[in-house]
């Protein structure tokens, strides 16, 4: 989880994980991911299956379960109550990934994994309506794990030396420093269209995420030319919405052109009452990784692991 208001990357972050784990798990070991569901139009405890919509479980658990489809995937709004079904309803669930829990006091998580942004540390901001911090900046030493997210892939020494003098951790506390790999896009119905991102590829970039920068500045290096449509972080696609990208789109000059979004903007766009309406265009999503230096991934890697088998 992370002390802000949001954007600090904590779904990659978690795919991360459990991407590491998945792997490393013991035999007599199987994973549950449990999420709140922001935004959806259901309550209490479910289970996402291949039917699962944004409405059923919110647009963060839809996009995990499409990236990993046999991983269990549940959501509830209240944490405890959720880990209470998964025990009581799967079928060996013992590890459980929390997608963002840092602020349900009720659950004492084994291992706690904070993040938060290289260019809007939690020392440098302040509580709400201040600042954007949910509490305060103090409550970092409920931490196991912090993760400086949003930075380089190559940092310095000493730039790293600085951001821990300023995050001050506790000395059983371990600070790890993460960035974000673009990979290549993908079309959002398969098969349908064979675009690249390149020099000679127009882009209409939609976004419906907290921050923009890194992939603004890294689709505009890549392309020829483009235009960026911003909505809101978890933005709910409407007509109107996709009216605007269309004219955008039919009026942008060229041939070679394409739409772009993001991975968690891809599973809003598949909403069935607007999806037809996106058939003939060339549309596409960039997914990304995460990942660490190679003695922070190290590091990072075998600390969770040995949590995870000795627990």
């Amino acid at each position: 989880g992370n002390l802000s208001i949001g954007g600090t990357g904590k779904t990659p972050h978690t795919q991360y994980i459990y991407s590491l784990l998945i792997n490393n798990l013991k035999s007599n070991q199987k994973m549950a991911l449990l999420s709140r569901g922001y935004k959806r139009k259901t309550k209490g405890f479910l289970l996402a299956d291949s039917d699962s919509t944004i409405n059923d479980i919110g647009d963060e658990p839809l996009q995990f379960k499409n990236r990993y489809p046999s991983a269990y995937v549940a959501v509830h709004e209240n944490r405890v109550k959720g880990i209470e079904n998964i025990i009581e309803k799967s079928e060996g669930v013992n590890v459980i990934l929390l997608d963002d829990a840092y602020q349900h006091r009720r659950l004492s998580p084994g291992l706690s994994i904070l993040l938060t942004r290289k260019d809007k540390l939690y020392t440098s901001d302040y509580p709400l309506p201040l600042g954007t911090l949910r509490e305060s900046s103090k409550e970092s030493k409920r931490a196991d794990i912090i993760i400086v997210t949003g930075g380089e892939a190559t940092i310095s020494p000493i730039e790293k030396r600085i951001i821990k003098e300023k995050l001050n951790p506790m000395p059983m506390q371990d600070v790890y420093f993460s960035h974000i790999s673009y990979k290549s896009i993908k079309p959002l119905h398969s098969g349908q269209f064979k675009h690249s991102l390149n020099k000679k590829t127009s882009v209409i970039l939609v976004t419906g995420i907290a921050h923009t920068e890194h992939l603004f500045y890294h689709v505009k290096l890549q392309c020829k030319n483009m235009e960026h449509i911003a909505f809101s972080d978890h933005h709910v696609f409407s007509a109107s919405d996709i009216k605007k990208i269309k004219t955008k789109y039919e009026n942008m000059y060229g041939n070679n052109k394409i739409i772009l979004t993001t991975e968690k903007d891809s599973v809003r766009l598949k909403n069935h009452k607007i999806s037809d309406s996106l058939l003939n265009l060339p549309l596409y999503y960039i997914p990304i990784e995460i990942g660490f230096d190679k003695q922070d991934q190290e590091n990072l890697n075998q600390q969770i692991i040995n949590y995870v088998r000795s627990n």
